[in-house]
């Protein structure tokens, strides 16, 4: 995803919040050529650690593996496949 491409989604993301009343949201998205970006809309650091914090836990659970297990993967830099 190129950057006029990143800025225009979190441009848009942020229009259907307020268009929508959402007070705080975020989304990831993923293109067709595996490149992502995070579009925010009044996210506070407690709100993204919670996602951070859900997600390992979703991985640990689906790859069978402890939390702990998990954040060592991510300090090492080692991609955990399905």
């Amino acid at each position: 995803m190129i950057k006029e491409q990143a800025e225009m989604l979190q441009e848009d993301f942020e229009k259907v919040c307020h268009e929508n009343g959402i007070k705080s949201a975020f989304g990831f998205f993923i293109d067709g050529a595996d490149s992502a970006v995070l579009a925010y809309h009044k996210i506070k650091d407690n709100d993204l650690m919670y996602m951070i914090n859900n997600l390992v836990l979703r991985i640990a659970r689906k790859q069978n593996m402890s939390p702990f297990e998990v954040l060592d993967k991510l300090k090492n830099g080692i991609h955990i496949t399905h």
